[in-house]
Parts: structure tokens; C-alpha cells; sequence
């Protein structure tokens, strides 16, 4: 049987931390697999000829109430932190796209309960500019040249935009929407603008 935090030899003390304080054998279930290195979220060993995001420490969950997930620890951070649950597809897809990597920090609760995020880092760019968010029961992911906008120039989800409403969708350029507007990226040019009121956004669909 896979232990938590093992990896067949040792045991690592920041996965058991992770464990506890995101609910343990209740919330995670048991782990299904002893801890791995360097492998893709796929299980495979990582290949580093392909642009993949290769994590250096993780232990997959699949049997507790939140479902398919894993915990992973930072290559910069002494800490792992879980992502899993309504958070998992989210971070599959966003992973995928290159908009973000590791989580940075535990899923967290804003506003009385109002909405969830977790930050991640990302491989390219600067950062702060990626994270998922909880709002309503639906997850959205954020990163990339939108996502560094919406932190760093939009004031993030306290800033005129709000919380996010989707994912970034293939409209014409990129666009994600948001609670009082919406974001639109020139794939050519990277520049982004930004427009408000949400009104404007739909008369440009």
C-alpha cells in the first residue's frame, strides 16, 4: 500500500503537511501511487525534447470525496500544495496551454465564501499571472498574456474587471470574460486591451 508523502524509501514531510491541511484520507483518500519524479500529468516519464510541463515531485489521489488530483511540491518552494477536485480540469487544460505550471499556494477563500483561488507559477513570463478561480461552483483558469494584464495592470479580481466568467476562448484573437468586462489579446502583436462595460464585450461577438 502507497503511503502518503513516500517514495518507497523515504517519507516527505511537506506532502504529509499538504495531506492534513486540505482534509486528508476524507477529502484526498488514499494515495495511488508512492510518490513519483519527474513525470508529466500524464504518468509518463517527462521528455524534455517536448514542450511539456515536467513535474519534479508529485503523488496522485483519486479515491477521496474531492475526487482526481495530486499534490505537488514546488521547484522553488519547500512546500507542496494540492490541486485537485473542481480545480482538476481546470488545471489539466491550463497545463496543456502553458498558462500555468506549479500551484504556489493553497486553494483559498475570498470574500465570506464568495469565491476560491490558487496561484500558480508559470515556465515563461513574469510572475503572479496565473491563477484558477472558484465562482458560482464553476472553475476558470487565467494565465499568459491575459493573465499578466488582468494582475498586474487590471488590479485582478479587486480591480474594474472583477472575477472571471470563462476561459480564454478563440473568438477572433483570444478573449476571456469577466464580471464588468473582458479581455482581448492580438495573438501577432501580444498587446491586450482591455474593454469595459461588459455591454461593449458582447457587441463585439
Amino acid at each position: 500500500m502507497s503511503i502518503v508523502g513516500h517514495d518507497g524509501k523515504i517519507q516527505h514531510t511537506p506532502f504529509l503537511d499538504s495531506y492534513q491541511i486540505n482534509g486528508g484520507v476524507s477529502y484526498l483518500g488514499e494515495p495511488d501511487s508512492f510518490l513519483e519524479y519527474g513525470k508529466n500529468l500524464s504518468g509518463e516519464k517527462c521528455d524534455h525534447r517536448r514542450e511539456e510541463n515536467c513535474f519534479s515531485k508529485i503523488q496522485r489521489f483519486s479515491t477521496g470525496t474531492q475526487g482526481q488530483g495530486l499534490i505537488i511540491q514546488s521547484s522553488n518552494n519547500t512546500k507542496a500544495y494540492w490541486v485537485g477536485g473542481l480545480f482538476w480540469q481546470p488545471f489539466v487544460s491550463a497545463s496543456a496551454e502553458g498558462l500555468l505550471f506549479e500551484p504556489v499556494s493553497d486553494r483559498e477563500s475570498y470574500r465570506e465564501g464568495k469565491y476560491s483561488k490558487q496561484k500558480f507559477s508559470s515556465k515563461t513570463g513574469p510572475d503572479g499571472c496565473s491563477a484558477i478561480f472558484e465562482v458560482s461552483g464553476q472553475a476558470f483558469y487565467i494565465g499568459g498574456d491575459i493573465g499578466c494584464h488582468y494582475f498586474h495592470k487590471s488590479g485582478g479580481e479587486e480591480g474594474r474587471l472583477g472575477l472571471p466568467t470563462s476561459n480564454q476562448s478563440n473568438d477572433f484573437n483570444l478573449v476571456q470574460y469577466f464580471e464588468h468586462g473582458c479581455l482581448d489579446l492580438n495573438t501577432g502583436s501580444h498587446n491586450v486591451s482591455e474593454i469595459t462595460p461588459f455591454s461593449k464585450c458582447i457587441d463585439q461577438r
